[in-house]
């Protein structure tokens, strides 16, 4: 055996194997199940009442511990799997199938390694792989990637996914704090982000499991999130609803309102179409199409907080707008009008956040909450940020759907 530790570690080991009141020489024949097949992506029963075991080295007191490297690949956090599902989307747009299989296999590695590292955390306190997939008592850890962990299943047929969507949906359902409508909050605060962080899941998981009640609590959380955020005066989302002061900050951050309206958007491309409440989906889609419309400034960018122009220009937000106006028309839902719009958004990208090597620029950090808008003009941008390369991707693949929508129109009538 090779290590880098530079001892006189020889071999691995595992045990002890057993069955509690079976003399040893008893279970001389008994196969334990590290004897049929060797392996490091989980701990092996002992035979010993619940007890497992795993891999160690032949020096005293060394474990070993799988450990997965990396800023991307196989990673359990809700922005890097908005990337992974861009990444998928405008793969499959335009045929890259090397690209949509590093995105399949990322969800496959967590998969492998979920009930492994649900042991070591349990074992050691501090998992050594996939951290977030512990504790799924919030939204963050739960819906961008059970999105992926579906869109993956569907794509693969991988079954040791369904356990882990099914742990994410029981989590969502039933975990998740709620207020008394059953909306879901943050105990203190309720935010906008947390439609988009649910419901793209839910839709999905009706459709998975033909399970009617996962659209139910779609138009449920819908009709809870536009009472506490929506501001007519603006036609925008709030931010954050205080559930204390029962009141919402009163601030449209461009993101807050990209989520929900992206997720409208996910939601009506999934959800059936005479289903009882999708009119109101759709209507919501609508009107919030047609508010953030009227705050494109005459670059074609967005701001970071919508109407306030003195904000800086913010890459995420026009992207979500882009994509999922864009995808609004492709779709039937929005009329020709919103054409200028979503072309002024796709060129602003391209000429002020998108360089030759591909580098996006000007997406805003992941952000807190706060009462004043003021807050949201200091959160920095980094450059490549995980909440804006995904969704870029998303709204190249959404300009070239639409393009080709377009052609196939054009060839149809004879043009």
């Amino acid at each position: 055996m090779e290590t880098k530790r530079g001892n006189d570690a020889r071999w691995l080991y595992i045990g002890s194997f057993g069955k509690t009141g079976v003399e040893p020489q008893m279970l001389l024949d008994q196969c334990f199940a590290v004897e049929a097949e060797i392996s490091f992506e989980h701990p092996y029963p002992t035979g010993q009442g619940e007890g497992k075991a795993y891999w160690r080295l032949s020096n005293t007191n060394t474990h070993v511990r799988p450990y997965m490297d990396g800023f991307f690949f196989g990673q359990w956090f809700y922005a890097i799997q908005v990337g992974l599902y861009g990444l998928l989307q405008s793969a499959e747009t335009v045929g890259a199938t090397e690209a949509i299989r590093y995105a399949t296999d990322s969800m496959a590695v967590m998969a492998q390694y979920h009930d492994y590292a649900l042991w070591d955390a349990a074992r050691y306190g501090v998992p050594s792989l996939i951290p977030r997939a512990q504790r799924l008592e919030e939204l963050d850890p739960c819906g961008a990637i059970g999105v992926m962990f579906v869109e993956a299943y569907t794509r693969t047929g991988n079954a040791s996914m369904l356990p882990i969507i099914e742990r994410i949906a029981n989590a969502v359902m039933n975990v998740v704090p709620r207020m008394d409508d059953g909306t879901f909050y943050r105990v203190e605060t309720m935010w906008a982000d947390d439609f988009f962080m649910s419901c793209p899941f839910l839709v999905r998981m009706g459709l998975l499991t033909g399970d009617t009640r996962y659209y139910d609590e779609v138009i449920r959380q819908a009709k809870g999130f536009h009472r506490r955020l929506w501001m007519a005066d603006k036609r925008l989302y709030a931010h954050i609803f205080f559930p204390l002061d029962g009141v919402n900050n009163g601030v449209p951050w461009g993101r807050g309102n990209g989520w929900v309206i992206f997720a409208l958007s996910e939601i009506l491309i999934s959800l059936p179409s005479e289903y009882p409440g999708r009119e109101y989906l759709l209507q919501l889609f609508k009107e919030l199409a047609a508010g953030v419309s009227e705050y494109q400034n005459e670059a074609g960018m967005w701001h970071q907080v919508l109407n306030e122009k003195a904000s800086y220009e913010e890459t995420s937000c026009t992207a979500m707008f882009v994509l999922s106006l864009a995808r609004g028309i492709r779709m039937g839902w929005l009329g020709s009008e919103y054409l200028e719009v979503v072309n002024k958004g796709w060129l602003a990208l391209l000429r002020h956040c998108v360089d030759l090597e591909g580098n996006v620029y000007g997406v805003c950090l992941g952000s807190g909450c706060a009462k004043e808008s003021s807050y949201y003009f200091d959160i920095p941008t980094y450059m490549n940020d995980d909440h804006g390369t995904g969704i870029v991707l998303l709204a190249a693949a959404e300009m070239i759907l639409l393009l080709a929508s377009f052609n196939k129109a054009q060839a149809t009538m004879g043009c």
